[in-house]
């Protein structure tokens, strides 16, 4: 995923050798001198999901990034999109065995390009959207990120994917669905749409699990600190700032048949609204914690000429977004080129996520969730 130099590689390992062995730096605890210290300052974090087990390894919670102001995207693959082409999805392994992925390639890594270019240095956008994520592991991620106030909270849905497979409910342990219980349904403003969202999901055939309850709380963990786990963290930035792999490859990855105008229009899939009420989970969180909450239909190429599905989506999910003060945009019918912007009509290359994180961007500033900077 990352591409570093052999040179860089034999210097770091030559480092690390000497560091332990030579100068045996492990062995001195400089908590010593500077008193406690978390783990959570030395940490290697990622961008990349790390999964559901691992969420305190996002770069979110490193202690670097608690000065921003914070966009977090939720939603599945169409919203994470970490590609800069269609091989990271569909790799060629005689000409690119590696799939070609970055995270300054997907649509938090442009829109943090868009905000440094709009003199909003103080925001940043994190990448919390999940392949084959739904509706209920998303919300444990916002369960579990809720406490770092995020400022808006972004998601996004290849319409109707959060619901399917039950929401995702079995992807959840009883430790993790615990989580949900105290932070939703503990709360008096959530807690009856908790009760109706968890009673949709048993009826769909979820059973609730026994797991014993795990603290998942990194600043939680005592460890010594020595001046060789400074090195190792610092080592490890390299890696998180390393250009994406190169070149960007576009091609016919599959042949594009024009759709006529029109289509089967839309249907219903969840009348009662009994999975989609949900996202009024999120919502109503945000605004406790004075925060903001936007969720937009994602790009599909196979709907993009479908006005009768574009105005059913809209009459009926849309007018539930706004009938709960919840803002919201379609993009269904957003243009992407084909086979430059998208790759199979869900997903987008670096070009795509361009465009939608300039489109979204102006979303949060029309609304005002977000200043609109320099020209």
């Amino acid at each position: 995923m990352f591409r570093i130099s052999p040179l860089l590689n034999i210097i770091a390992a030559a480092v690390a050798v000497f560091v332990v062995f030579g100068l045996r730096l492990q062995d001195d605890d400089l908590r010593q001198i500077f008193g406690p210290i978390s783990d959570a300052s030395i940490r290697a974090y990622t961008p990349y999901f790390p999964g559901l087990a691992k969420l305190e390894e996002h770069e979110i919670f490193s202690p670097r990034n608690a000065k921003y102001k914070k966009i977090v995207f939720l939603g599945a693959s169409s919203v994470d999109s970490l590609g800069c082409d269609g091989t990271w999805s569909n790799p060629d392994r005689k000409r690119q065995p590696s799939q070609n992925a970055h995270y300054s390639c997907s649509i938090t890594g442009q829109m943090n390009r868009r905000l440094q270019a709009a003199g909003l240095s103080d925001w940043r956008a994190f990448d919390l959207a999940r392949s084959g994520g739904k509706l209920t592991s998303m919300l444990y991620v916002y369960a579990r990120i809720a406490a770092l106030r995020p400022e808006i909270v972004v998601y996004g849905d290849t319409f109707p994917y959060f619901l399917l497979e039950n929401a995702d409910a079995n992807a959840l342990n009883g430790a993790q669905f615990g989580v949900l219980e105290r932070t939703f349904g503990s709360d008096p403003a959530t807690g009856p749409t908790w009760a109706s969202y968890r009673a949709r999901l048993v009826e769909g055939g979820w059973r609730p699990q026994s797991s014993p309850a795990t603290s998942n709380d990194a600043s939680a963990r005592t460890r010594s600190l020595s001046l060789s786990d400074l090195l190792i963290d610092l080592m490890s930035l390299p890696r998180q700032t390393s250009s994406p792999p190169l070149p960007i490859k576009i091609g016919r990855f599959r042949d594009w048949t024009p759709r006529p105008e029109g289509g089967p229009g839309f249907v219903n899939p969840d009348p009662d609204f009994g999975y989609f009420e949900g996202f009024r989970l999120i919502a109503e969180r945000q605004r406790q914690i004075g925060g903001a909450f936007f969720f937009y239909f994602s790009p599909q190429y196979d709907r993009r000429g479908d006005l009768a599905y574009q105005r059913g989506l809209e009459a009926v999910f849309g007018n539930y977004l706004t009938a709960h003060r919840i803002p919201w945009a379609s993009h269904v019918g957003l243009p992407l080129r084909t086979n430059v912007e998208t790759y199979d009509g869900n997903h987008q290359t670096v070009y795509g996520n361009a465009v939608i994180a300039g489109t979204i961007l102006r979303d949060l500033q029309s609304r005002g969730l977000l200043p609109v900077g320099k020209s």
